[in-house]
């Protein structure tokens, strides 16, 4: 009996060794796998007019690479999606750099120029660790979780920011001004350079309505909860 007893008690350790290994390996693995970059590219859903990506017309179904440059004429404009139920769409005379890339990376949209309303459901899943993304623009800047918003460059010294449903983080270029912003049915700033730096003033609803947002809405399968503000992520 004492061998088996022996046995049992080796057995038991190979066990427990087997275990521990197992366990290590698969966090590590998780570990790897946070640590891998991982390549988000947007895809053009649907356009209209005169719209190029880095200077050549684009396409239906084209993917957009990090670093491109979005450009929408006249009458124009063209819908974004990446990264599963994110979607934005750049109104007539824009101008956009898209910087979507790895987990670890920069998640970007320099906004230049024109007008960008957007509605990000899934962007914990390509932020990173605090799953954000910012809206660059020439004088603020937009960081967003789920979020409906909606920004205009009007132009080079004032910025219309609005927040249409959920939550942002907007801030000057100076960070003068850094504040949370929650809003059940839009609240929106306008950020302006003036002599003195810029000032963030509220501001009224202008360029977008409910209408306009539920729209690009549905295309992602998504109802913008109206009255209510769902997200508790910041």
């Amino acid at each position: 009996m004492k061998w088996y007893k022996e046995a049992g008690v080796k057995l038991s350790a190979a066990l427990l060794i087997f275990l521990f290994l197992l366990s290590f390996s698969a966090l590590h693995a998780e570990g790897s796998r946070e640590a891998t970059p991982i390549n988000v590219k947007g895809i053009i859903e649907y356009l209209e007019g005169e719209v190029t990506v880095n200077g050549n017309p684009a396409d239906f179904g084209e993917e957009i690479e990090a670093g491109s440059i979005l450009k929408t004429g006249d009458a124009s404009y063209c819908e974004v999606m990446f990264g599963g139920r994110n979607i934005f769409r750049l109104e007539e005379n824009t101008i956009a750099q898209l910087n979507i890339n790895s987990v670890e990376g920069l998640q970007a949209v320099t906004l230049e120029q024109g007008s960008m309303a957007a509605v990000f459901q899934k962007i914990q899943k390509i932020g990173g660790k605090r799953g954000t993304f910012s809206i660059n623009t020439p004088t603020a800047v937009a960081g967003i979780r789920g979020t409906a918003f909606f920004i205009k460059v009007e132009d080079a010294n004032n910025t219309y920011i609005c927040t249409c449903n959920g939550q942002t983080a907007l801030e000057d270029e100076n960070k003068n001004f850094v504040k949370r912003v929650s809003a059940a049915a839009h609240k929106a700033f306008r950020f302006s350079r003036t002599a003195d730096g810029i000032k963030a003033d509220p501001a009224t609803l202008l360029y977008h309505d409910n209408a306009s947002m539920d729209r690009l809405a549905v295309k992602i399968s998504y109802t913008i909860p109206w009255g209510t503000n769902k997200d508790k992520s910041y």
